[in-house]
């Protein structure tokens, strides 16, 4: 996909405010992509969500939560739907950390 593809794409990204989807966010805001941004802290989301505006990004919007809850996934969808009318790119970043080593959570985390 060529950098022009983008400009009023809507991309979802989870986990969007901080590491590979902050990265993935800022650059995306400089091609014209319209972003949905997800995460848990709402502070670091704003934060995100102001230098995607300061690159360019005229069309950001935030969805604070835990996307391993039903509700928040929900209101993922319902914000962008009301927002864009679509989802065109959907990244799943988010994930969960275990505090330890893989070896100790047992035979069903391999």
């Amino acid at each position: 996909m060529c950098r022009a593809d983008f400009k009023g794409k809507v991309v979802v990204i989870t986990g969007g405010n901080s590491g590979l989807g902050k990265e993935t966010a800022l650059s995306l805001s400089k091609l014209g992509a319209r972003l949905v941004l997800t995460a848990r802290d709402k502070g670091r989301l704003d934060e995100v969500k102001a230098l995607c505006v300061e690159n360019g990004g005229r069309e950001v919007i935030t969805v604070t939560g835990d996307i391993t809850e039903g509700a928040t996934r929900q209101k993922l969808v319902d914000a962008t739907i009301q927002a864009f009318g679509r989802v065109d790119v959907l990244i799943l970043n988010a994930g969960t950390m275990p505090l330890g080593f893989l070896k100790d959570l047992g035979e069903e985390a391999m």
